[in-house]
């Protein structure tokens, strides 16, 4: 008998746990304001690679550009969502994402997301493991960064283009802070530095409590972001040129006086990396950030520079050839051929 009464404690105090754990594995974590999901440079080259911790989280070029993860030597592979992305952050439990399974189209005309991927198109937050995947925006959008507990994104509609929202991390609000397609990427320290896009190519620095703004710098700006309390930026009116500025817009100095068409900096500061575009005579450098010399890593066209602590990443434009350098005081090039797994 005293069995019999025990069996049904034991079961009542069993499911009390598992619902227990339910709750508290789904209670939405929160970060330090002063968070940030990816660098700068990285999201201003596709947010393809994101660094955290002892992972490297991925979009897989060789698997329709899946969201994998490796350690930091490029081992021990893993993928983590059947969905194609871009723009990837980290931050607490989470991963936060662009789902871009309207990319790859198939030969009947459907998007490989249709059949090969999971996740739509649109803004989404997942588990490390890739579960748990909830959409918070479920249309295109354009460039992402997580900063605190906000997502800023360039939210896209067919009659206006692409506009600057943020939204919370828990979904609970979403508001549009630009109706012009102001890039979020350069954010550093509660504030947003950016160029204007509509009437002027100005760089501003707007907070982020209060959404206020003022201009800090005039001129023919774009790919704006802050690295090591500087802002950098190519100069539209001086040949593409890579400048940079004090925070308060003072001090312009041009790094990098030849046309620009993206830039990235390793992880430490001890070098530049940026693609020059000079026509049938194009290519990739290296700049050693102390003595300014510059190494031609590669010619032809490249983009999504990407940094890691130990490794930088890059793709060849209009290709699907991919490259990585281990060792930045003596680079060396490779291919970068992680592999498909199920």
């Amino acid at each position: 008998m005293k069995q019999k009464i025990l069996f049904p404690i034991a079961m009542v105090l069993i499911i009390s746990i598992l619902i227990a754990y339910a709750n508290f594995s789904s209670k939405m974590e929160y970060n330090n304001e002063m968070v940030m999901g990816n660098t700068p440079g990285n999201i201003m080259n596709g947010g393809y690679y994101c660094e955290d911790g002892n992972t490297i989280y991925f979009s897989n070029l060789n698997d329709f550009e899946k969201l994998y993860s490796m350690d930091l030597n490029c081992r021990n592979f893993k993928r983590i969502l059947n969905s194609t992305v871009s723009d990837i952050n980290c931050a607490g439990k989470y991963i936060y994402y662009a789902g871009r399974n309207n990319k790859y189209k198939s030969a009947n005309g459907k998007g490989a997301g249709a059949t090969l991927s999971s996740g739509g198109v649109g803004l989404f937050r997942s588990s490390r493991k890739g579960n748990h995947t909830k959409p918070l925006y479920s249309k295109t959008i354009g460039s992402m960064l997580l900063s605190g507990n906000h997502l800023y994104y360039q939210h896209y509609d067919k009659v206006h283009g692409l506009y600057l929202y943020k939204t919370g991390i828990d979904e609970k609000e979403g508001k549009c802070l630009f109706q012009s397609k102001v890039s979020p990427v350069g954010i550093d320290n509660g504030s947003l530095y950016f160029s204007g896009t509509e009437s002027d190519h100005n760089i501003y620095k707007m907070s982020l409590r209060n959404d206020s703004y003022d201009r800090l710098y005039e001129g023919n700006c774009s790919n704006v972001i802050v690295f090591q309390n500087k802002i950098y930026f190519i100069d539209l009116n001086n040949n593409y040129a890579l400048t940079r500025i004090n925070l308060d817009g003072t001090e312009p100095v041009v790094l990098v006086n030849k046309h620009i068409l993206t830039y990235n900096f390793s992880l430490n500061g001890n070098f530049l990396y940026y693609q020059i575009d000079n026509q049938q005579d194009s290519y990739i450098c290296q700049m050693d950030m102390e003595t300014r010399q510059e190494i031609i890593l590669l010619k032809g066209n490249f983009c999504n520079i990407c940094t890691t602590s130990n490794y930088v990443f890059f793709r060849e434009f209009d290709t699907e050839n991919e490259y990585v350098i281990k060792d930045e005081k003596n680079p060396k090039l490779n291919f970068f051929k992680p592999p498909v797994l199920k």
